[in-house]
């Protein structure tokens, strides 16, 4: 069975791979930082995307695959997701970017989830008219977005 590093550095060059689709991008311009977001030289987050590419995919990312992840918790946040959001955060105010929080739990979609209130996207003006759209309050006093990943990406 595989450990959870391995897991996670999986779920982690999935979302690189993924945004590298979306952007068009090529390994060296979208890639998942050594180290998950802990190298000293690349910064916090654990995809890096080049910064050519930022005014398209302005982000901060933060993944987190847990097992204990369930659908239900978006209605009913755990003290695991607050912790996730305030690492999203805390690693976004340190690199001068909005966060996003791609997490995904057992037989679950992957899900992503932005701060309403973070820079204006495509993707926040098609929030406030789809019910497709989770509005949930992850911390006290933050209101965050919630989309399914591939949904984001085909709105921003």
């Amino acid at each position: 069975m595989p450990n959870g590093k391995k897991i996670g550095n999986s779920f982690e060059n999935r979302v690189a791979k993924d945004i590298r689709a979306h952007l068009k991008a090529g390994r060296r311009d979208v890639y998942r930082t050594p180290g998950s977001g802990s190298h000293p030289c690349i910064g916090r987050m654990d995809v890096v995307v080049d910064g050519k590419l930022r005014d398209k995919f302005p982000w901060n990312v933060e993944c987190k695959k847990d097992r204990t992840f369930l659908f239900c918790n978006l209605f009913c946040p755990t003290a695991k997701m607050r912790s996730w959001a305030m690492q999203a955060v805390n690693q976004a105010v340190a690199e001068n970017s909005p966060p996003l929080l791609i997490f995904q739990g057992l037989r679950t979609p992957i899900f992503c989830a932005v701060l309403q209130d973070c820079k204006v996207t495509k993707a926040q003006r098609f929030a406030t008219r789809s019910p497709a759209v989770l509005h949930v309050t992850i911390r006290k006093g933050e209101r965050w977005l919630v989309f399914e990943w591939t949904e984001f990406l085909r709105l921003v």
